[in-house]
């Protein structure tokens, strides 16, 4: 992987980013946070090169949504076991179920206890969050998540 394309994609993205975007029939406004991982994921071909991983935490339609993704790549549970890790700050590990988006995408996934983990989130500096990828193994996501307004 190449480090002048590394620095040059981390170079615009730094901290949490908030968009705010108004639903022009009903106007709702949908609230959106995201934060870009710190490093890379280093993937085998066909998925290898610049690949980072970006943890969103969304008000839409009055819901709230958090949301794991990657640039590219396939995020693979086996059947009926579809969980990843996470560990915030220094604290020990924790298993979350998760659920695929509905256009069944394998780069996206959606938290499922998401009121347990936005609290979490809310007081951390730092989030690990190890996802299962096909024919990749478990690969670890870093966050650095301190000063989230939501």
């Amino acid at each position: 992987m190449k480090r002048v394309e590394l620095k040059a994609y981390k170079e615009n993205e730094s901290g949490w980013k908030y968009d705010t975007i108004e639903n022009k029939m009903t106007s709702v406004k949908d609230i959106f946070c995201t934060i870009q991982s710190s490093e890379s994921l280093d993937l085998k071909a066909p998925y290898d090169g610049v690949n980072y991983g970006t943890l969103t935490v969304r008000k839409m339609n009055g819901k709230t949504s958090i949301i794991i993704s990657i640039m590219k790549g396939q995020i693979s549970g086996g059947y009926e076991n579809e969980y990843f890790k996470a560990r915030f700050d220094d604290q020990k590990q924790i298993t979350f179920s998760y659920l695929g988006p509905a256009d069944n995408s394998t780069e996206v996934i959606f938290v499922e206890n998401k009121s347990k983990f936005l609290k979490l989130l809310r007081n951390s500096k730092k989030v690990l969050v190890q996802i299962p990828l096909y024919q990749n193994g478990n690969q670890i996501l870093e966050f650095n998540t301190e000063n989230l307004i939501f």
